[in-house]
């Protein structure tokens, strides 16, 4: 984990450092996901509900063309209670998007961009508690490394509309990349879509 904040700091400080042009923006959303366990052929889907906040700095590369780098901190939570037995999961993760945008512009106030790439992502907690008849047990996913993995790289697609390039409107999808599970015969990766409002400052 302090490996990704440092090479994000790195990564801003030579963008900033190299154009005039980049700008800092504030962003927040809801990210639902939806975790996918394949096990022989069969697959069951879980799903939490998700926020992220973070900020990130835009970059211009060369004329509508763009480099933004983000850092952002993401909740996963999810409740289910099936007769007597209640169950609450929630995560805790550090994402890093880099994303490449093109714009067009739409009249003198409004600008439309898509854009494109991967978001490293970093699960810094995940626990689930469940209770019977007023017992409780919790489980912690990253207590044993050898069953799940923490880091996980999602691509990432969509599209953002801004106006008068400072108040922002975006969606998109984050398709996970990799199978977080590292046994050899259960395969669990994520994925979801998400929607947020950003500012620049």
């Amino acid at each position: 984990m302090k490996k990704v904040v440092t090479l994000f700091a790195l990564a801003v400080a030579m963008l900033t450092a190299g154009s005039a042009k980049a700008q800092l923006n504030l962003h927040l959303g809801y990210m639902p996901e939806t975790f996918t366990t394949e096990i022989n052929g069969n697959s069951s889907d879980v799903s939490m509900d998700g926020f992220f906040v973070g900020g990130d700095y835009m970059m211009n590369l060369t004329g509508d063309l763009n480099l933004s780098l983000g850092l952002q901190v993401r909740y996963n939570m999810s409740s289910e209670t099936v007769a007597t037995i209640e169950t609450k999961s929630s995560q805790l993760l550090l994402d890093v998007p880099i994303l490449f945008n093109y714009g067009f512009p739409l009249g003198s106030d409004f600008k439309l961009s898509a854009f494109v790439g991967p978001t490293i992502s970093f699960a810094v907690m995940g626990k689930s508690k469940v209770t019977i008849l007023g017992t409780e047990t919790e489980t912690d996913w990253y207590e044993n490394d050898d069953n799940y993995s923490r880091l996980n790289v999602y691509g990432t697609v969509g599209l953002s509309l801004c106006y008068r390039g400072q108040y922002r409107l975006f969606g998109g999808y984050n398709l996970g990349l990799l199978d977080l599970d590292k046994s050899d015969n259960t395969k669990f990766t994520s994925g979801g879509l998400f929607v947020g409002l950003g500012i620049g400052l």
